[in-house]
C-alpha cells in the first residue's frame, strides 16, 4: 500500500498524541507520519540515568506494511504487563483504521511484535478511530469519528477472550445519528469503576457545509441496561461558545473534568467540571451541574489530554494562532 519514502520523509514526524508512562522511567508515544513507510511510528523515550543527561529515543514500530494500520493519531494505553494498545486512523483490511497491540520483546533489545486486534469496515462498526482507554479489568474503549449508512461515529468496546493470545470481541455500544444525541466523538470514552462509560461528542447536528458539523457538543454516559444493551444519556449540552469538547474526559471522585473550545473561530476555551446530581433531585437522575474552572482568552484553545495530581491540581496545554494571540501554545496548571 505504501512505498518507502525518500530520505527526507524517513524521520519521525507529527507526534499528535500525548505520551503514556511505563515502568522504569520510559514514556511511549506515536507519530502520525514518518518512519520506514511514511505511515507513522511508535517510539519510546528513556529517562536519563543521571541529572542533566540526554534522553534516549528508540523506534519500536513502523506502520504501513501491507494490511497494517496507517497514521496513528491517538494516544497509547499500557496494561499491567507493559503491552501497548492504540489505534490507526486509516489502513487495515478495509483502509478505515485499526486497533493494534504491541507486545514487548522476549529478550532485551529484541523487536516488538504488533498484532491487529480489529480492523474497521467503515459500515455500522464505524471508521477512523482516534485513541483508546482501558478499564480496570482490561477492556478497551474507543470512538470512531465516522461511518457509512447514516451514522456519525460510534462508541465501541473490545474485550479479550479467555486465555493468552485469544481473539478480542468487538461490540458497538452506541452509533450516533447526528441528531440530538450528538455526532463525531473525537476522543476515546473512559470507563468508571462501576462500568459506566463517559464520553464526548464534538457536535450535535450534521450539516454538509464548510466544516461538516454544527453544534456545541455534548458530554454523555453509557450504562448497561438490565435487559441487555447500553443506554445513552446526555449529561450536558454546550449551548454557547466555546463550542466542542477538546479533550478526553478525566473522572475523579465521581466528578468529570474536561476542556472545551472553538477551534474554528478561536473564541477562547474553558476548563470545566461536571458534578452529578445530588440526592433529592427531581427527577432522581437530575441534571449534572457544570462549573467553569477557568476561561481562556480569545485565540487560546485548550486542546488535548489533561491530568490531575493527588492534590486536585490540573495540568494541560493550549494552542492558538499567532495572528490572534501573542502566545501560540502554553502549558498551564490550575490549582483549587
Amino acid at each position: 500500500m505504501f512505498a518507502p519514502p525518500d530520505a527526507t520523509t524517513r524521520s519521525w514526524r507529527a507526534p499528535w498524541a500525548s505520551l503514556v508512562a511505563g515502568a522504569h522511567g520510559v514514556f511511549y508515544g506515536t507519530t502520525a507520519d514518518g518512519g520506514t513507510y511514511g505511515a507513522g511510528t511508535v517510539f519510546a523515550l528513556q529517562r536519563p540515568a543521571t541529572a542533566g543527561g540526554a534522553w534516549k529515543t528508540s523506534l519500536l514500530y513502523n506502520f504501513g506494511a501491507p494490511g497494517d494500520g496507517v497514521t496513528p493519531y491517538g494516544s497509547l494505553v499500557i496494561d499491567a504487563h507493559g503491552e501497548l494498545y492504540g489505534t490507526t486512523w486509516e489502513g487495515g483490511a478495509y483502509d478505515y483504521g485499526t486497533v493494534f497491540q504491541l507486545r514487548q520483546p522476549a529478550t532485551p533489545g529484541g523487536a516488538w511484535t504488533e498484532t491487529v486486534l480489529y480492523t474497521f469496515t467503515g459500515q455500522s462498526d464505524g471508521a477512523n478511530p482516534w485513541g483508546l482507554s482501558m478499564s480496570a479489568k482490561g477492556d478497551l474503549y474507543g470512538a470512531t469519528v465516522d461511518a457509512f449508512g447514516g451514522y456519525a461515529g460510534t462508541i465501541y468496546e473490545l474485550a479479550p477472550t479467555a486465555g493468552a493470545g485469544g481473539a478480542w470481541t468487538h461490540s458497538v455500544l452506541h452509533a450516533f445519528t447526528g441528531g440530538t444525541d450528538g455526532c463525531y466523538p473525537f476522543f476515546a470514552p473512559v470507563a468508571a469503576e462501576d462500568g459506566t462509560v463517559y464520553g464526548t461528542t464534538y457536535g450535535t447536528v450534521i450539516i454538509i457545509e464548510y466544516f461538516g458539523v454544527y453544534g456545541d457538543g455534548t458530554v454523555f454516559k453509557l450504562e448497561q441496561s438490565a435487559a441487555g444493551g447500553w443506554q445513552k444519556t446526555v449529561l450536558h449540552n454546550f449551548a454557547s461558545a466555546p463550542w466542542g469538547p477538546d479533550s478526553p474526559l478525566l473522572i475523579r471522585d465521581g466528578a468529570i473534568y474536561g476542556t472545551a473550545g472553538d477551534r474554528i473561530s478561536l473564541q477562547g476555551g474553558q476548563v470545566f467540571e461536571l458534578q452529578p446530581p445530588v440526592a433529592g433531585d427531581i427527577p432522581p437522575d437530575g441534571d449534572w451541574s457544570i462549573r467553569v474552572l477557568h476561561q481562556f482568552d480569545t485565540g487560546v484553545v485548550p486542546y488535548g489530554t489533561i491530568a490531575m495530581d493527588a492534590n486536585g491540581v490540573i495540568f494541560g496545554t493550549t494552542g492558538g494562532v499567532e495572528t490572534v494571540s501573542p502566545l501560540v501554545g502554553t502549558a498551564y496548571r490550575l490549582e483549587p
